[in-house]
Formats: structure tokens, sequence, C-alpha cells
């Protein structure tokens, strides 16, 4: 199969479904429509992304809060969501989220680093800290409903690849890097990475960019997100489980 990048979510396709993946990826089939919750954190991202920055620059800063309605419009959150776009706002805000905002180098950092054999890993830092002994804090803001298990966050592509990523942009990082998943429904979720970690998962990355593009002939996986894909009329698994139904319906 085609593979123009490796990023976090194309990784976690594959994994889920290489049916999906040849059809997202390879066939390019556009997505229908954009659930309201996703648009609504896109927003929540916008309004961190830029009270962010007007703190770096001024102690006071920007009031995140006057920043919610503008995010709004933006990208076109529905009203009915604000409450939670508000609420959501006062728990990073109370959980300390602008407490350390000195020791913040940049947010949304865009990465593109290649691996050995030339694939470009790319995504998005939320928040970058610089920390004393050559540390690092990651801070990726989550909407998501669901936190994370223990196993979705000790084997966490998002975890890897950015710390794999960080350290090629800045070797100086040579300590620990603290992943900080704020899922801001929840609590904050952390995971910690060593230099050793992201020499392992480039080989674990290089691995699995040669694991797509030998996949020739994709195979399917039903779970409980199939009726969410964006191949399912077309998904073996779903016509032949509308067959069995319908099988069953006149055999009744």
């Amino acid at each position: 199969m085609k593979l123009k990048h490796l990023s976090a979510s194309r990784i976690k396709t594959f994994y889920k479904c290489e049916l999906e993946y040849f059809a997202k990826y390879d066939l390019g089939v556009e997505e229908g429509h954009t659930h309201p919750l996703t648009i609504m954190g896109k927003a929540y991202h916008k309004v961190f992304e830029d009270a962010t920055s007007a703190r770096m620059q001024d102690k006071e800063g920007q009031d995140p809060f006057e920043l919610i309605d503008p995010a709004m419009q933006e990208y076109g959150v529905e009203e009915q969501y604000r409450s939670l776009l508000v609420d959501l706002t006062q728990n990073a805000i109370d959980w300390g989220y602008f407490r350390k905002v000195h020791q913040c180098h940049s947010v949304e950092t865009e990465f593109s680093e290649l691996l050995p054999d030339g694939t470009p890993v790319v995504g998005f830092i939320d928040r970058l800290d610089l920390l004393t002994g050559n540390r690092a804090d990651i801070i990726d803001l989550k909407t998501q409903k669901r936190k994370f298990t223990e196993s979705q966050l000790e084997n966490n592509w998002q975890a890897d690849i950015y710390n794999w990523a960080l350290r090629r942009l800045m070797p100086d990082v040579t300590g620990v890097v603290d992943v900080s998943f704020w899922v801001v429904r929840h609590h904050v979720q952390r995971v910690t990475r060593t230099l050793d970690d992201a020499k392992r998962i480039e080989d674990v990355l290089l691995a699995t960019a040669a694991e797509i593009r030998a996949c020739t002939e994709p195979t399917f996986t039903t779970s409980a997100l199939c009726n969410w894909c964006l191949y399912k009329n077309e998904c073996p698994s779903r016509n032949e489980n509308l067959k069995q139904r319908l099988k069953r319906k006149i055999t009744k």
C-alpha cells in the first residue's frame, strides 16, 4: 500500500483495520460528516493555543474564556456545545495549565522528521515545555469521552512518536521526556519516555513502515467502530453481516 508518511493516527488506523487504511489513504475516500464533538475539540485546542501564546508574551495574558466564542465561530461549533467548552476550559485552568507557562518553549510545534529509510514521520505537539536537566514536558490536550486505560497509556504511539521526534528536533534534550495527556473530561495522564525508548521506537517505526508498504491485500477487522468507517458500504465483512441478518429475518 501507499505510504506518504507515518503518523500516530495512520499507524493506529492500519493496525485497527488494514482495509480502512487502504480506503482512507490509498483510495482517498473522502470523509463525510465530521462529528460535532470533533469540531468542538478543534476549537478547544485553538483557545489554548492562542491563550498560551499570549501568556508567553505577557504575564497577564489573554483570558481564555474570551477566546471561546471566536473559536466557535471559526470552526462552526454548534451553540449546544458552548457550555461543555466552558467547563473543559475551566478544568484545565483549575488543574494549573498556565501555572508554569514561563517554561513553555512553543505551542503547536509541527514536525516532519525522516526515518533512516527516508520515511517522514509527521505530527504536531500541542505544547512543549523545556525543563532543567535537559528534560522536557510535552502536553497534549484531549477532549475525548474516555480516559486511557493503563495499556493504552503505556503502549501509546503518540507518546512514542513525540519522544522520538523531539529528540531529533532538539538533540540537547537527553533527559527524560514526560508526555502529559490532559484528558480534560477526567484528569491528567502522564507517561515518561527516555532516550533509549526513542532509539527503540525508531526500529519499530521502520518495521511498521515496511509492513504497510508490503501489504498488497489488506484484510478487514470488525469492531464497534465499523459504523463510522469511510469504507463501510464496500466492506466485505459488513456486507456479509447484512446478508446474514437478512437471511435470519427471512427464515423466521
